[in-house]
């Protein structure tokens, strides 16, 4: 009677291998689709935004300031001075945008978890310094833009440096803006894509465009059409 062979070290070693491959493979493959679900995740909050902020335009003449210009405008850093809103209270988009305000003020029909799927509280979702970051690391949505419907001249030192990512680090894009006699400002929003490495931006439809300097051998991202 015939004595059955066991597996050899080799053997063993190959199938061991093998399988450490596969679970590899089968885990960078997860991780890929559960960026891509957060992703369409943001994409699918930046709809819902954009159309609550259309619809705030078509009311009062205007898009909501974002932080960093409201900060100026205090500071007396604007030319041409926006001394008057349309609203008697005009909406700033920033840090302290909460989700309480949002509905009260531009997205009453917003779901209760609207904001960065990776965020550890669902408030404090807005924020224009994410522009600077590179690698996704603050995953906020931001926010840029905006003025006062009745606005008139030059809207000085507003400028904002985008540190896109590139493969060798990053490169420097900057926006700005001319606020003309009665007219409103647009706005860029947008997130960082974890799939692809880089900001996915949307501008509005209405208001004075936001101007990109696309120096950096025209890889500064142009901003979507919103909705």
């Amino acid at each position: 009677m015939k004595k059955s062979r066991g597996f050899t070290i080799v053997e063993i070693a190959v199938v061991v291998t093998i399988i450490a491959t596969i679970t590899t493979i089968v885990i960078v493959m997860f991780v890929q689709v559960q960026k891509q679900a957060r992703d369409k995740r943001r994409s699918s909050d930046m709809t819902v935004l954009m159309s609550a902020l259309e619809k705030y335009y078509d009311t009062y003449g205007e898009y909501p300031t974002d932080d960093t210009l409201a900060t100026k405008i205090s500071a007396g850093q604007v030319s041409g001075l926006i001394t008057q809103s349309a609203m008697a209270s005009p909406l700033i988009v920033g840090p302290a945008t909460t989700h309480a305000i949002l509905k009260s003020k531009l997205a009453p029909n917003a779901d209760n978890d609207l904001g960065d799927p990776l965020r550890s509280t669902p408030d404090t979702m807005f924020n224009s310094s994410s522009l600077t970051a590179t690698d996704g690391a603050n995953f906020q949505y931001f926010y840029i833009g905006g003025g006062d419907f009745n606005g008139n001249g030059t809207v000085s030192g507003f400028s904002t440096t985008f540190n896109a990512p590139s493969p060798t680090g990053s490169f420097a894009c900057t926006y700005t803006y001319t606020a003309t006699a009665n007219g409103a400002a647009s706005y860029i929003i947008g997130f960082f894509n974890e799939s692809t490495k880089a900001f996915t931006l949307y501008k509005g439809r209405q208001g004075t465009p936001i101007n990109w300097n696309t120096s950096s051998e025209g890889r500064c991202p142009t901003p979507l059409q919103g909705n």
